[in-house]
């Protein structure tokens, strides 16, 4: 039978036992209250820039739990996420950065300069 070596922390006069990680950095820790409450610690909060009433997407992945900030969109604002107006919205931004831009006075240049080309 193969043995494990599990760290071992004394903790305000309790101790834990904890398994072992791989490569992983342990930044904090919580400890799961009644119902289930768990409070993520200061410095995560702070590295991930997450706020009061931000959502949080669970997932279980080979025996880990893994919390994902979520963004909710706005059904009336989906359109800007599409991949074919991400596209556009490059395309633009592409334009812009190589000065393929075209500046008027009024509306009549404009549609001037529209109808020449």
């Amino acid at each position: 039978m193969a043995e494990a070596t599990l760290p071992h922390h004394v903790n305000g006069g309790m101790s834990t036992v904890e398994a072992e990680h791989s490569d992983e950095k342990i930044i904090a820790k919580s400890v799961l209250k009644k119902k289930g409450q768990l409070t993520i610690p200061k410095e995560v909060r702070k590295m991930l820039d997450l706020k009061e009433n931000d959502e949080l997407d669970f997932s279980v992945e080979g025996g880990k739990i893994i919390l994902r900030p979520v963004i909710t969109i706005a059904k009336d604002q989906m359109w800007f996420w599409t991949k074919e107006w991400q596209e556009a919205e490059r395309e633009v931004d592409s334009d812009i950065e190589h000065g393929r831009v075209h500046s008027f006075t009024d509306v009549d240049d404009a549609i001037k300069f529209l109808k020449s080309e």
